[in-house]
């Protein structure tokens, strides 16, 4: 088994994963909503509080996880592909905790995210060709089989560009262009939705809140465009 680890611009997150016959299984979840890309627009540095809430996040994982058993691979996104001081925030983490971060760029991360998105699917029975989209919190992922993209825009980051909604309906579809013309450019009528906006808006549906969030219940639920229109409206 292997402990993985996603830092990325928005959540941290650990996994216990076991390889089976039929593809990989999680037999143990960590997550925590850290804000790394919080204040990045303005700074281009990890914030202190971001870098603070980080370190409590991989404290809590150790305490939860036997890094000294398994074998540790751990990787980070967008935001610290950017921020200016991430190797400084990388070196403390080695000293602190002994875990060891690469960062990865935009075509390996959605590549992951592609691997990942289909071993889920595969679980639920579904083996027909598909697309990616995943909305992260300073970049953002499109892609299919061996094609796939990286936009330079996710929810922290966008958001804390224009601030209100109304500026931000007005300038996505400026912001989101070339990300538009990939994604229809694709030939997969499939498209699935993976990172925090879509799993969101599917417990707004359900009626779930943070307490009562089930993975389970989330996990292949179908959306609409309506959907979004709905409550983000």
């Amino acid at each position: 088994m292997v402990i993985a680890i996603d830092l990325g611009s928005n959540t941290f997150r650990v996994a216990l994963i076991k390889k089976k016959q039929n593809g990989f299984s999680n037999e143990q979840i960590y997550e925590k909503i850290v804000g790394a890309a919080r204040g990045l627009n303005e700074s281009g540095k990890i914030g202190e509080e971001a870098k603070n809430r980080l370190f409590v996040a991989i404290a809590e994982a150790k305490s939860k996880f036997d890094f000294a058993k398994f074998k540790c691979v751990a990787v980070a996104t967008e935001a610290f592909r950017v921020a200016s001081n991430s190797e400084e925030i990388f070196s403390e983490i080695r000293e602190k905790f002994g875990v060891n971060f690469h960062i990865i760029d935009g075509q390996a991360e959605a590549k992951l995210t592609f691997l990942g998105v289909q071993n889920a699917l595969r679980k639920l029975g579904i083996n027909d060709k598909f697309s990616i989209i995943d909305i992260g919190g300073a970049s953002s992922e499109i892609g299919e089989d061996g094609n796939f993209k990286s936009f330079k825009f996710g929810i922290i980051t966008f958001y804390e560009r224009f601030k209100t909604l109304d500026l931000m309906q007005e300038n996505a579809k400026i912001y989101t262009k070339e990300a538009s013309e990939f994604l229809t450019s694709l030939d997969n009528r499939l498209i699935v939705l993976t990172s925090g906006v879509p799993t969101t808006i599917a417990a707004l549906k359900l009626g779930l809140n943070y307490e009562s969030y089930d993975a389970k219940k989330i996990n292949g639920y179908e959306l609409k465009m309506s959907d979004f229109d709905h409550f983000i409206s």
